[in-house]
């Protein structure tokens, strides 16, 4: 190992707290081509962002002639999801595509996409990649030992499920025991009168069932897949309630050793990517997912704009309060937000 080699390996082992991770195998059709590009990621084969880099896969090794091989580990086959990042960055895999507020303890501003109602426009969304407020995400994301690549959107609306009466307005969520999202996001739902809690995803329905919560805030995708509708009774869709975003990220050394062409071949596609997720979530009256929980039995609501402002009004000042306290340019981060 070269003095350089040797010194971002030891600058990246204090970053992640001296953790080493254990490396992985390259498999006989990557080992054939020029370059090797192993992406992990946390989403089970079918869901949307699963499927959207399949479809990378395939466009890379075609458009690159099969000079370039994609391995995809999905479902966290090789790390969980709080490891991706240091992978990637220590080199042991070569790339990922994470949530980008689960990256919150490492870059604070990365949650501003869980500010409520913060960015609704259609124009704004289209516009992200190209942004004031990405290029700064991007810039602090480079500091933490990753190339950004590209961004993909998760969703632009999330699902509230209750039993009773639907929680469509900000009355309804008084008194209501509810899992939510992450202490930031919470801070808005208390703001309702709710009394949020923390869970893990595989506990919910359980708690559902005997009563411990009343209520969950979650993807539309996500409570089909976990059979919510059989213990929740209403549905409410939420549009622009969030802007969750993914971000496609590299290991900069594996990244600049690739000639340019192949940046370009790759850069393409995580664009590609981009267009297509966000018309996957302009409107969420098309999302499949509805449909699938009405046939199933659950009343769903779509929130109409007087609503979504109504629960806007209550939500979004004490998280953006407490949001401008994680970072140093956290303000700065929503003004940008606000001004594109």
């Amino acid at each position: 190992m070269t003095i350089t080699r040797l010194a971002r390996a030891t600058a990246i082992a204090a970053l992640f707290g001296g953790t080493a991770l254990a490396g992985t195998a390259f498999s006989a059709a990557a080992m054939a081509a020029d370059w090797t590009m192993r992406i992990s990621h946390q989403w089970s084969p079918g869901l949307p962002t699963a499927k959207l880099l399949d479809g990378f896969e395939k466009t890379v090794e075609e458009k690159s002639g099969g000079r370039l091989g994609v391995q995809i580990f999905p479902a966290m086959q090789l790390y969980k999801a709080d490891q991706q990042h240091a992978a990637v960055a220590q080199g042991l895999i070569e790339a990922t595509v994470m949530p980008d507020f689960t990256m919150g303890g490492t870059v604070p501003e990365m949650v501003v996409s869980l500010i409520p109602f913060l960015v609704r426009d259609e124009a704004s969304v289209r516009a992200f990649p190209s942004s004031k407020v990405a290029e700064l995400l991007e810039e602090k994301l480079r500091a933490r030992m990753v190339e950004p690549i590209g961004w993909t959107v998760e969703s632009r609306s999330l699902l509230i499920t209750s039993n009773g009466r639907p929680l469509s307005e900000p009355e309804a969520f008084k008194g209501v025991k509810i899992r939510g999202l992450n202490p930031l996001y919470d801070k808005g739902l208390a703001a309702l009168g709710a009394t949020p809690t923390a869970m893990p995803a595989a506990e919910i329905y359980q708690a559902l069932q005997t009563g411990i919560i009343d209520a969950t805030v979650t993807g539309t995708t996500g409570a089909l897949g976990r059979k919510f509708y059989e213990v929740q009774e209403y549905g409410v869709v939420a549009p622009g309630i969030s802007f969750a975003k993914n971000v496609f990220l590299v290991n900069p050394g594996w990244w600049q050793d690739l000639p340019d062409d192949i940046r370009r071949i790759i850069t393409d596609a995580t664009d590609e990517m981009w267009t297509t997720s966000v018309e996957a979530n302009l409107d969420p009256r098309a999302d499949p997912a509805i449909e699938g929980l009405e046939t199933a039995g659950m009343k769903m609501t779509v929130l109409d704009d007087a609503q979504s402002a109504a629960l806007a009004q209550v939500m979004a000042p004490p998280v953006m309060s407490a949001f401008s306290e994680m970072g140093r340019d956290a303000r700065r981060v929503v003004d940008l937000s606000r001004a594109e």
